[in-house]
């Protein structure tokens, strides 16, 4: 004898935590090419997670890290989709992330 399992088709609700990625990358869009402190934490994996979470709200972004004296990692972003890479914007932000 065979069991059914009873179910109900339906499509799952958008993540919640998606909205507070959702701001952010709304907020780099409107300045492309400026970096922004998007987050600190203390453990090693960083600049990865946040790129992932910003491409899924379309357009080019990176993200860089920068260790602080106390340990924790400093993650940076920046919205960069549809820039000319002779945008001076790039050049001027490029030189300040060098350091």
């Amino acid at each position: 004898m065979t069991s059914q399992h009873t179910f109900r088709w339906e499509t799952p609700p958008p993540r919640a935590a998606q909205g507070h990625w959702r701001q952010i990358a709304d907020q780099l869009i409107a300045e492309p090419g400026r970096w922004a402190l998007v987050l600190t934490k203390a453990s090693r994996n960083g600049s990865g997670n946040v790129r992932v979470a910003l491409h899924r709200y379309g357009g080019a972004f990176q993200a860089a890290e920068r260790r602080q004296p106390d340990g924790t990692l400093n993650i940076y972003a920046r919205y960069i989709d549809g820039l000319d890479p002779t945008d001076p914007r790039l050049a001027i932000q490029a030189e300040a992330s060098a350091s």
